[in-house]
């Protein structure tokens, strides 16, 4: 490029009075691919003759941190936003609400995931010791949590199947259920990773029944804070 267009503007590149692209100066300084491409660019009936920043993922031109999320992560269906709606909407500790949307997003130190980080671990699950540990195997498909579903009568709600991840296993389950059976899959999903931190750290093993109950004195001890804290309503019953 010669020096004396280092700092040179796109608009020296245009007929700004007349809205369009200088045929002129496009055939001096680029070969026909690029004057090709270049002139597919439409331009602005709003041009004023100035540069100026425009990010393209923002319908102003604005750029936000919500639209850059949205471009990384990809834009939410109608059907994400009505889960993440009803997942932040029930009545759970907000600790438990973190985790299942920590779950759902897959960023859970599940052996899998820090293998994947190089962590020197083995992937094989502890409990079972069949599959590697991941998300949906940890709360959903290991023999262990498979019964935990079953004493709850969640089995057809929340279904074994390791084709899907933890987001569309709850989505499904969450489309299909009451808020109290929201309410429950959230602490049974709670309860599996505590009983599964408590036997890879300590080597204790808990029942499905010792889980559960577990997971309901929990629920009722968070219930009762509520209710005796100052202005607060009854919270439903599982």
């Amino acid at each position: 490029m010669p020096k004396d267009l280092a700092n040179a503007t796109v608009n020296g590149l245009m007929e700004t009075e007349n809205r369009k692209w200088d045929e002129d100066i496009l055939v001096d300084l680029f070969n026909d691919r690029d004057r090709d491409l270049i002139k597919q660019i439409p331009l602005s009936s709003q041009y004023t003759g100035k540069d100026n920043w425009y990010w393209i993922f923002d319908g102003n031109g604005d750029f936000t941190v919500r639209s850059t999320y949205r471009q990384i992560h990809g834009e939410q269906t109608r059907e994400d936003r009505k889960f993440w709606m009803r997942l932040w909407g029930i009545k759970l500790p907000g600790k438990m609400l973190n985790f299942i949307w920590r779950a759902c997003i897959n960023v859970l130190p599940t052996k899998t995931a820090l293998a994947n980080k190089n962590v020197e671990v083995v992937k094989a699950c502890s409990w079972c010791h069949v599959c590697n540990e991941d998300a949906v195997h940890a709360l959903i498909t290991c023999c262990f949590a498979r019964e935990m579903w079953n004493l709850v009568g969640l089995q057809r709600v929340v279904p074994v199947s390791d084709r899907y991840n933890v987001l569309q296993i709850l989505k499904d389950a969450f489309n299909s259920s009451t808020t109290e059976q929201c309410v429950q899959i959230g602490l049974m999903c709670w309860s599996l990773w505590i009983r599964r931190n408590t036997w890879i750290w300590d080597r204790k093993a808990m029942s499905t029944f010792g889980v559960n109950a577990m997971a309901l004195n929990l629920f009722q001890d968070w219930q009762r804070a509520q209710e005796d804290g100052p202005g607060s309503k009854k919270r439903p019953q599982l």
